[in-house]
């Protein structure tokens, strides 16, 4: 039965002939979302991270139906007129091992870039969910960086690389107020399987950048703090989430820099604006 979804294209029919098999699915007047990321006169007509937060929530529904993608990429995202994302194409993932076998491996000559190493080691029969994590990881550092993953190599340069020399996109610095989310949410996404998150996880932490005052997010655990505290960077913090890394660390978890005190200080005026904010919106 089709997935219905507002973040998963409509596969409307199917038709088969003995000439050609096809596809007709819902019209997406913008095309894909690589050719939106890496045109400049374009880039900047997305909202990047509801962008990241429709693929997101495409892709948990996906998940939740049992399903994984297999060949997640900014070519597989479609965009629609209003500039809202929706996943295509992820029925193809049964041929994976069909293409998988190909000598020449043509099939990864364009999405090679986005697969996650496990993948490209074959220590999986097909790709799983949590591949699916790590290339929608890759996604988020096109939407974030505007560049191209991996440019200027080669397929097989790729899988030697990520696959099994165990080299990961540089994680940028970018001037952007949700920056530290979302470098840990990238670092999260290329990390081992056992600790990449999943999707329902990144949903939640995607809603939380783009609803919530940044100022209510604690920098460390990316929610909305119940117990703010002030660091001697200025900065502020969940009580327990800086107290645990106080103990492991002297510098500071915003800047970088070494603090000049672990003392902490309780930030009453923030910790009312929460609460009151909880209460108008709860």
């Amino acid at each position: 039965m089709p997935i219905r979804h507002p973040h998963i294209v409509q596969l409307m029919a199917v038709c088969v002939s003995e000439e050609c098999f096809s596809v007709v699915s819902e019209y997406m007047p913008r095309g894909c979302l690589f050719s939106i990321i890496h045109d400049p006169n374009q880039s900047q007509t997305i909202q990047k991270i509801r962008m990241a937060l429709d693929i997101a929530e495409g892709m948990c529904a996906l998940h939740r139906s049992g399903l994984s993608h297999g060949d997640l990429n900014s070519f597989k995202v479609l965009v629609s007129g209003e500039g809202r994302g929706k996943i295509s194409s992820f029925s193809l993932k049964s041929c994976y091992h069909v293409l998988h076998a190909t000598p020449d491996c043509s099939f990864v000559g364009r999405s090679v870039a986005w697969t996650a190493p496990e993948v490209l080691r074959d220590e999986e029969l097909a790709p799983s969910m949590k591949s699916d994590v790590f290339s929608f990881g890759v996604i988020l550092w096109e939407l974030v960086t505007g560049s191209i993953p991996w440019e200027g190599m080669n397929p097989f340069g790729i899988i030697k690389a990520v696959g099994y020399q165990r080299q990961c996109l540089e994680v940028p610095q970018v001037p952007h107020r949700f920056s530290m989310g979302l470098r840990d949410l990238m670092t999260s996404c290329f990390s081992g399987i056992a600790t990449r998150k999943d999707f329902e996880v990144i949903v939640d932490i995607l809603k939380t950048l783009l609803d919530v005052p940044p100022y209510f997010v604690c920098p460390i655990t990316l929610t909305i703090m119940e117990d703010p505290v002030m660091c001697s960077d200025g900065h502020t913090y969940e009580r327990a989430a800086i107290e645990s890394w106080l103990q492991t660390s002297i510098k500071s978890p915003k800047t970088n820099l070494a603090l000049q005190s672990q003392s902490i200080t309780i930030n009453y005026a923030l910790r009312d604006a929460i609460t009151s904010y909880k209460k108008n919106f709860s």
